[in-house]
């Protein structure tokens, strides 16, 4: 594996090179990654790996994980990935690790069917090009789910601005697509999984635990442990998220942002994404004080979400 990492190794910092980019690729203790010009801020994460099917469905089933053994289309996604820190590093055998990141795209995608059909839908009555559901792509949808995820990881990176301790986007991804309910509007995507998302983390042995959905053995969170900031600071940035997006349900008119959540999203956010909240918001709630009531009760439902306060 270390000869795998470093024949890539040496085809990515040739590629970097050769497009003149201004820093040289980063040999992590997994993958490489490739640091674009900052004002692109865009980077990109290469992970070597070899094929790990085998390994992955003895692993699920030793672990009673028996769907996920038998899941063909996730199971043949697996792959075993480097890592520079594990004892046998530099020896081919069945103790590297196993991760499935095509196999989780699969399951998130599983999350939201139901909304990709309808917006495929969509797209084949409006579109000259499309003439079926399957001729649409699914780069060329975008669900209530993936926009309350961006709209979710945006208000975390404004309220962070650069803290490395912020919360993980993995963590918000998995945590939101177990939430959502299928809803078919960004308001209505963004209450369901601001309200419920903390019941999802599981406490395992005394041990928070944010499961990899398709190897629940791993654990998203496991940096909480020995960080307990890193705990807290999801907590807390789960309570202004609610607080935030709840002030919105308060207003009038619903082409109007509240200072606070524009502030927490940029304007430049805001006026990209509100006409699809602003026409989504009416079917949430149909008057000011409904809205005031609403954005109350998400608010109170998460004074529960505040371990560290316990």
């Amino acid at each position: 594996m270390a000869e795998l990492k470093k024949v890539i190794g040496a085809e990515i910092v040739g590629y970097a090179r050769a497009h003149s980019m201004e820093k040289e690729p980063e040999d992590g203790r997994r993958c490489w990654t490739l640091e674009y010009a900052d004002d692109a801020n865009f980077h990109m994460d290469i992970l070597p790996s070899l094929p790990d099917e085998a390994i992955y469905r003895v692993l699920m089933e030793k672990s009673g994980n028996v769907a996920l053994a038998a899941d063909k289309g996730i199971r043949e996604q697996a792959i075993a990935i480097t890592d520079k820190t594990h004892p046998k590093y530099n020896v081919r055998c069945d103790e590297w690790p196993v991760s499935n990141p095509k196999g989780y795209g699969i399951w998130f995608q599983s999350r939201q069917s139901d909304a990709v059909l309808a917006r495929k839908r969509t797209v084949v009555e409006k579109s000259l090009v499309y003439a079926s559901v399957d001729d649409v792509p699914d780069y060329v949808v975008k669900t209530p789910l993936q926009r309350a995820i961006q709209l979710l990881k945006r208000h975390r990176d404004t309220m962070f601005n650069g803290d490395d301790e912020k919360p993980i986007s993995i963590i918000i991804s998995t945590l939101s697509a177990h939430a959502y309910n299928g809803e078919q509007t960004i308001s209505e995507a963004l209450r369901s999984i601001l309200k419920n998302m903390h019941l999802l983390i599981e406490e395992r042995g005394g041990v928070k635990w944010v499961a990899n959905p398709v190897n629940p053995m791993e654990n998203f969170a496991d940096k909480w442990l020995e960080a307990p900031q890193k705990c807290e600071k999801f907590f807390t940035w789960l309570e202004k998220a609610r607080r935030d997006f709840g002030l919105y349900l308060t207003v009038n008119i619903y082409s109007q942002v509240p200072t606070e959540l524009q502030e927490a999203l940029s304007e430049d956010t805001v006026t990209k994404v509100l006409p699809m909240i602003a026409l989504a918001a009416p079917a949430i709630v149909s008057s000011a004080d409904a809205g005031a009531a609403e954005a109350t009760k998400v608010v109170h439902e998460g004074e529960a979400t505040k371990p560290w306060r316990r």
